[in-house]
């Protein structure tokens, strides 16, 4: 929606990329405002979808790959960008990395980690891709008995009450909650973990990436499974019927 205020961050965002001087831009959505971002932030190459003339025209490489064709998967949407940038046989595969200094930050936020842990998400952008309490409620109840390690409720503060609610309730040391992290402290977090489980979203796809198995859960009539879940690891996706967001949604952690 445009108001002045989201005018205002977009070009104060386009400020803050010009800084970074990029090399390459890869606009993995077809919305024109992607490509207008890259060419006014002075990024030289800019890869996006051959989707409608203001895309053609500030885009300098093309993916013809349509993202709204479920039966294919986002990874294969998004190696099509790598193709535009250079032939897939000349390049590796993409791979996740975790430097020393985000680990160590890691430690040093919450030291009462430990090796063994497996993470809940309870927070992300759209709330139409939050559980109920109850269900989260029920989900840490089950982890605690076929489980025997901590327990990482991922929040910000929006949802830390009731992250902290579900901690009382527990009854258990075992429980942390984690709402302060960077997005690097984050990647170092799900390196390593025993278990994800959460929506479609960000940190999803970065414990898939790291090959750590998941759960993950579509609670909305927008999302495919097919097209969304994760890739090239251990996982199980459920889906409700419209949208249905029953309070006992069936986590199989037993």
């Amino acid at each position: 929606k445009l108001t002045k205020k989201t005018i205002r961050s977009y070009f104060a965002l386009i400020f803050k990329v010009r800084t970074y001087k990029f090399d390459v831009f890869l606009g993995l959505w077809q919305n024109p405002r992607y490509a207008w971002l890259a060419f006014l932030a002075g990024i030289k190459m800019r890869v996006g979808h051959a989707f409608g003339l203001i895309n053609r025209v500030l885009y300098t490489r093309f993916t013809s790959i349509n993202r709204l064709d479920f039966m294919s998967h986002q990874v294969d949407w998004n190696r099509s960008f790598l193709q535009a940038l250079a032939p897939l046989s000349d390049c590796a595969d993409p791979y996740l990395t975790v430097q020393k200094s985000w680990s160590d930050s890691l430690i040093v936020k919450y030291p009462d980690l430990g090796s063994d842990y497996c993470c809940v998400q309870m927070d992300v952008s759209e709330s139409a891709r939050l559980l109920p309490l109850a269900s989260y409620l029920q989900i840490v109840h089950t982890l605690q008995k076929v489980y025997s390690g901590k327990i990482v409720l991922i929040v910000t503060q929006k949802t830390k009450e009731n992250a902290q609610f579900i901690r009382e309730r527990a009854q258990s040391q075992r429980i942390l909650i984690m709402d302060t992290l960077t997005i690097t402290e984050l990647t170092a977090l799900l390196e390593k973990c025993d278990l994800f489980i959460g929506p479609d979203s960000g940190p999803l796809h970065i414990a898939a990436a790291f090959k750590r198995p998941c759960i993950d859960y579509f609670i909305n009539d927008i999302q495919e499974p097919l097209h969304w879940s994760p890739w090239t690891t251990h996982h199980v996706s459920l889906s409700s019927k419209d949208g249905n967001k029953d309070p006992f949604f069936p986590i199989p952690l037993e």
